[in-house]
């Protein structure tokens, strides 16, 4: 999806001299009033602003003395000896968007194009509220808003199901429609002085995410502070120093509320993947502080044992015999020993670096896990044969493992056609070989025209073991628009509701347990189109289209394939039509 933090573009750099003067007067003020914000001294920062705020909220800085508005004109202020453009003075809207529009950027100056890019941003702040407005309102109407048997279903909550409802209308995925939505809801309704800021172009989306998410772990008293502290002045500050500004003054303000928080952000520890170019992808950990620290400590540890075995990580490294500890029942278990480049070595059996080490010994845990049915790959007690580690869950009848899907010529070599990693998507025919190589086969006929799944049914309710492989297969992941969790964390799905609907191929598809819901108490209609397509209609009226995608590459006419190869076809024999075969004995 995207890079970590560390990978991603730096920020923005501070306005000009004005801008920093006026940045120098807020934090003289803030010393003076408020404890010193920025005061040199950080070892005990905003030390009085508990005491000052909620002594006397009458006794507040008044933001009006502390911005001279008229001075400033804007984030930018006035520079003295250049002219302004004007647009720095307007409010966003459509008349500062028309007048952005009537001025094309090769006729601006230096100054007029430095003011127009702030003012597009003031656009974008202002049109991110119009949205917020209307996805939050959208979640009001009945529509949207299912019988809910008594919240026996989250899934039914009205953010979840205006996000999928928007889901047809915009190629959003599920979790990003759910994110926009519940913020919406949480900017407009509960934080309406945050969006109106928003709207004016005081500041951007992310900072107002910022914000509202910070005032959302506080009570009423402590958040109405908050605002009054920061939304004077926070048309200044880049996103860094208002998330620093926040959370000192919800430690200050709030020190009890911070054991409570750290027990909530616990609840939402969690693991997921991220795709990225390459035949790479991010593993992401959201954890407490200090079990972060040990997974790191472990894996550090891992690396710094392992750095004796230079090639362990190489694709085309013949060394094997010098493994320290051989598992002659698991040896084909992790194929990442073949398939993984060595990217630093050098020679025939280069080292890996420690950072290739470390995430090595990450990859081997989850082989080994795999490879034994238990978590870690422990073999357990030799004397009484007591497996360790936690036994792994089955998925649909079979054990849990890391699917590709390889088309037989391309197993044989015979092309370079990708396969297809689970979860993941196409990754290049070495990789999936030895893949390949190191799993259990299952045969799945593909049809040579479109490479879809063959169907066949049943009239059964429950899907045969079969029929089970056959949908997980050919969906690959949910088929409700924009989402895309993977088909084997999903459930089989009749269409058409059994018994007026067959237990079949046809009739049976994946959807993960929140869009199971949906479909069937949400308002979802869902159509069979064939050739491997559905309709899906949401509760707005607004349709999209779902293609079942590919298993198997299109097979192209013989005199395609040799066209493509840079041969011609075979002429035709005189004494045959064009198209047709020849006749016995060929």
């Amino acid at each position: 999806m995207s890079q970590r933090s560390r990978h991603q573009s730096p920020g923005h750099t501070p306005p000009g001299d004005r801008a920093m003067t006026a940045d120098a007067s807020w934090a003289q003020l803030v010393e003076e009033d408020l404890g010193g914000l920025d005061a040199p001294d950080h070892s005990r920062p905003w030390a009085d602003v508990q005491e000052l705020l909620t002594a006397d909220t009458e006794g507040l800085i008044d933001p009006e003395e502390l911005i001279d508005r008229d001075e400033l004109n804007g984030p930018w202020g006035h520079v003295p000896g250049v002219d302004h453009s004007g647009f720095a003075d307007m409010l966003p809207g459509a008349a500062l968007a028309e007048a952005l529009e009537a001025f094309p950027p090769s006729q601006l100056g230096v100054h007029e194009l430095a003011d127009a890019v702030a003012a597009w941003e003031k656009i974008i702040a202002w049109a991110a509220a119009k949205q917020a407005e209307a996805a939050a309102e959208l979640t009001r109407r009945p529509e949207l808003r299912p019988d809910d048997d008594a919240g026996r279903f989250a899934s039914l909550h009205p953010v979840a199901v205006t996000a999928s409802a928007l889901c047809a209308v915009w190629p959003w995925t599920k979790p990003q429609a759910e994110k926009l939505v519940a913020q919406a809801v949480s900017l407009v309704e509960d934080h309406p002085a945050v969006h109106q800021a928003l709207a004016e172009g005081r500041l951007n989306a992310r900072q107002a995410q910022i914000l509202s998410t910070a005032l959302g772990k506080c009570d009423a008293s402590t958040a109405d502070l908050i605002k009054k502290a920061v939304l004077p002045f926070v048309h200044t500050w880049t996103d860094v120093k208002l998330s620093r500004v926040v959370n000192e003054l919800l430690h200050e303000l709030d020190a009890a509320g911070a054991k409570r928080r750290r027990r909530e952000a616990r609840q939402r520890r969690d693991v997921w993947t991220e795709p990225d170019e390459d035949g790479m992808a991010w593993l992401v950990a959201y954890l407490p502080a200090e079990e972060a620290a040990a997974v790191m400590t472990a894996l550090n540890a891992a690396a710094d044992a392992d750095k004796g075995d230079p090639c362990r990580d190489s694709r085309t490294c013949t060394c094997r015999d010098h493994d320290p500890d051989p598992d002659p029942e698991n040896a084909s278990a992790d194929p990442s020993r073949e398939s993984r480049a060595g990217a630093g070595s050098g020679g025939r059996c280069g080292a890996r670096t420690k950072a290739q080490r470390r995430a090595d010994a990450l990859a081997s845990f989850g082989w080994s896990s795999l490879a034994t049915g238990r978590l870690g790959g422990q073999r357990g007690c030799s004397a009484c044969g007591t497996p360790a580690g936690t036994k792994l869950a089955q998925a649909h009848g079979r054990p849990v493992t890391v699917n590709v899907t390889v088309p037989m010529s391309t197993l044989l070599g015979l092309d370079e056609h990708p396969g297809y990693l689970d979860g993941y998507g196409p990754i290049d025919a070495d990789v999936a070989r030895s893949l390949a190589a190191a799993g259990v086969w299952r045969w799945v006929g593909t049809a040579p025209a479109g490479g879809q799944a063959i169907d066949y049914g049943t009239t059964r309710y429950v899907p045969p073991q079969d029929l089970v492989d056959f949908v997980l297969l050919r969906d690959r992941e949910c088929v409700m628009p924009g989402c895309h969790r993977p088909a084997y964390r999903c459930e089989i799905d009749h269409r058409a509701p059994w018994p007026y609907g067959p237990t079949s191929a046809c009739n049976c598809s994946a959807l993960c347990k929140a869009c199971h819901v949906h479909k069937h108490r949400a308002g979802w209609k869902v159509e069979h189109l064939g050739g491997g397509r559905q309709r899906w209609t949401s509760p707005t009226g607004h349709s999209s289209v779902v293609e079942f995608p590919r298993i198997a590459p299109d097979t192209p006419p013989a005199g395609a394939a040799a066209t493509a190869r840079g041969h011609s076809p075979p002429e035709q024999s005189g004494q045959s039509e064009p198209g047709r075969d020849d006749p016995p004995p060929f």
